[in-house]
């Protein structure tokens, strides 16, 4: 009752100091209030302009270039300048686009004495066939160990995935290539980045040997 009477009493001596504090407090409630609706409104339109931003590159085919590789091996259909039209065994017909920066290489015969710790490699299904590939690829695993009946290589995880030499019945390495080694009929291992629903962009393709393990 003391503090009413003493509040009640203070605004009467000081009407006007009291009407500027509470516009000041209604002003600084209300500057609270409004940022955090604005800051919601803001979350909002964000996240809808990057959703737009995503569903706009993925319409245009374009390619994020911090997107993960990835690889596939196609049975090439068709080829011009830029692009490879190519059947995939579980989505059928599919486009894949190529650049000015595309690495073109194929296969020659190694030995798994070739096979380095330091190395990336390529390992079909079974370990039949492994593709050592050049210092500037960015597929593949790196060779973390090798000893006298196997080597060891980081699995998608991280890990060390072990890989018996006697599993292993072709190595190969590669040699240049380029755009015109590509031909129908051809089978490649291509390395590259999604682009939505028109195939990939690809950083690398490899012209692969007939009867590889990489056809699974």
């Amino acid at each position: 009752m003391a503090i009413k009477d003493s509040a009640e009493g203070w605004v009467r001596g000081k009407p006007v100091v009291a009407m500027v504090v509470v516009a000041v407090v209604g002003i600084v409630v209300g500057g609270v209030i409004g940022l955090g609706v604005g800051f919601k409104v803001e979350q909002s339109r964000t996240r809808k302009d990057v959703q737009r931003l995503q569903q706009k590159i993925k319409d245009k085919g374009v390619v994020n270039p911090a997107a993960p590789i990835h690889t596939q091996v196609v049975s090439v259909t068709s080829s011009s300048a830029g692009t490879l039209v190519v059947r995939t065994a579980k989505r059928g017909q599919e486009t894949i686009h190529t650049a000015a920066t595309t690495a073109y290489e194929k296969t020659a015969s190694a030995a798994t004495a070739d096979i380095a710790v330091g190395k990336r490699v390529l390992i079909s299904k079974g370990a039949k066939d492994v593709i050592i590939l050049s210092p500037s690829s960015k597929l593949g695993r790196v060779v973390a160990s090798v000893g006298s009946d196997s080597f060891t290589v980081a699995n998608a995880k991280g890990k060390q995935a072990k890989v018996k030499l006697s599993d292993v019945q072709k190595v190969y390495t590669l040699a240049p290539a380029t755009a015109a080694d590509v031909k129908a009929g051809s089978v490649v291992l291509a390395g590259g980045r999604g682009a939505g629903a028109s195939g990939f962009a690809a950083v690398e393709i490899i012209v692969l040997p007939t009867g590889t393990a990489f056809v699974s």
